[in-house]
C-alpha cells in the first residue's frame, strides 16, 4: 500500500516537486508539504512559508535519502 500510493509517489518524485514548486532547493529542503496543503489545497505546491531567502547559499548541503 505505501509504495503503491499516489500521494507517496508524488512525494518522492524531486523532478516533480520541483517543477509545480518552481524551486531549485528543492533537492535541499522540499519545503513543508502540510502547510502548503492547507494553505493551497495541493501538498505538491510551493511552500507559501519558505525560509529559504534567509539561508547562505555556503550553508545548504543536499540531504541523502537512502531508498531500499
Amino acid at each position: 500500500m505505501l509504495l503503491e500510493s499516489k500521494v507517496l509517489k508524488d512525494l518522492r518524485d524531486f523532478e516533480k516537486m520541483k517543477n509545480n514548486c518552481k524551486c531549485e532547493d528543492v533537492y535541499y529542503c522540499r519545503g513543508c508539504r502540510a502547510i502548503a496543503y492547507a494553505i493551497t489545497g495541493n501538498y505538491m505546491a510551493k511552500d507559501p512559508m519558505c525560509f529559504k531567502e534567509y539561508i547562505k547559499e555556503e550553508e545548504k548541503e543536499p540531504r541523502v535519502i537512502r531508498r531500499w
